[in-house]
């Protein structure tokens, strides 16, 4: 095998796995913290501007915003970053 393929066949297995408690704990915290930062990101003005930007352009809608509304996936995928970094600070 190659380094890749090595590398990709630990990759797969290890995806395979079941997440262990601390895992999961430490995937639910940072569940919440991206949450709580998306929902406070809402109102700015960074998220107001790429929001406006992305519903102005075509697409099909098929993914959904914080905050509601449906875009693009590549699209939505812009808005729900910026809006959940605008007031991350970590």
């Amino acid at each position: 095998m190659t380094s890749d393929t090595t590398t990709a066949a630990r990759l797969v297995a290890r995806a395979t796995q079941t997440p262990t408690a601390e895992a999961r704990r430490i995937m639910a915290l940072s569940l919440i913290d991206w949450a709580s930062v998306a929902i406070a990101g809402l109102d700015t003005s960074v998220a107001r501007a790429v929001r406006a930007f992305v519903l102005e352009e075509a697409g099909a809608p098929s993914a959904l915003l914080v905050g509601g509304g449906r875009a693009p996936a590549r699209a939505a995928a812009l808005v729900n970053g910026t809006i959940s970094h605008a007031l991350d600070y970590d």
